[in-house]
Parts: structure tokens; sequence; C-alpha cells
């Protein structure tokens, strides 16, 4: 008896050790796409910082009149969102003129990166949802995890196009 609990202890570990050595490889391509993601996001991040060092410098410091460091983050935030409300104007010294139109123009570049890669982590996140909600179906419709009919396979296809309706309608 010993010998058969043996035998079925070590393929158990054998067993566990397959999943381990498989789930360990896909988590180190996870981790890389999450590093190569956080790579992205911080070189975003930093640009937009960037930009608001940049217009603080200038629009207190070298830009007259100097306006306070509050008030530069707000017309920074002003043209980088192109809202232009008014109330705030650059002197009208040619330097200045130029330096906020290219100012301007680098604001809008910097709000469409940092938009860019917003939107590109939320359709990740959508991806990644349909994804699994097409293996629950598969599996369900199986009810072993093995090829699904084609019978099966049609109404996996339709249920995921009402899942993707869904998602586009409501989020």
């Amino acid at each position: 008896m010993s010998m058969l609990a043996n035998n079925a202890y070590a393929k158990a570990v054998q067993k566990k050790r397959r999943n381990l050595k498989r789930s360990s490889a896909y988590d180190s391509e996870s981790e890389k796409e999450r590093i190569e993601d956080l790579q992205i996001t911080a070189g975003a991040l930093s640009l937009v910082i960037g930009y608001y060092l940049v217009g603080i410098v200038a629009y207190s410091y070298n830009i007259k009149p100097h306006h306070d460091v509050c008030t530069a983050v707000y017309f920074s935030t002003e043209t980088m969102c192109t809202l232009g409300f008014g109330n705030l104007k650059p002197a009208s010294t040619p330097k200045a003129r130029v330096f906020t139109l290219f100012f301007c123009l680098l604001g809008v570049g910097c709000a469409a990166v940092a938009l860019a890669k917003v939107l590109d982590f939320a359709e990740q996140k959508r991806s990644a949802a349909l994804g699994a909600a097409k293996r629950r179906l598969i599996r369900a419709a199986t009810g072993t995890g093995g090829q699904p009919s084609s019978e099966q396979v049609k109404a996996q296809e339709t249920q995921e196009g009402r899942l993707q309706a869904g998602l586009h309608a409501g989020g």
C-alpha cells in the first residue's frame, strides 16, 4: 500500500511542478508586459511633468509679467487643454508670444499622449475581459474544456457578440 501511496504522491508532485512551471512562464510574460506598460506610462507622465515644469519656470520667472507658481500651473493647464478662458494672457512681447505658441502646441501633444495611454490601458482591460468571457463560454459549452462542436461555436460567437455589444453600449 505504501508503494502505491508514494507513487501517487510522486505523480501529484510532478503534476504540481509542471503546473508551477507553466504558471511561472505565464507570470514572467505578464510581468514583462507590466514592466513595459509601466515604462510607457512613466514616459508619458514624465512628459506631462516636464511640460508643467517648463511652464512654471517660464511664466513665473522668465516672461513678464511674472506670475506666482499657482497661476503658472493654472495657465499651463489652460493652454495644454486648449481651454483659452482669456482671464490670463502672456505678455505681448514677441518672445513671449512665440514661446506661448510653441508651448500650446507642446501641451496639445502631451495631452494627446497621456489620453492615448489611458485609452490603451482601458482597451487592454476590455480585451482581457472579453477573452476571459470567451474562455468561460467555451468551457461551459463543452463541459470538459475540450473542443466545442460547430453548434457550440456558433452559440458562443452569438453570446460573445452580445457581450461585446453590451460593453460598447454600456461601457
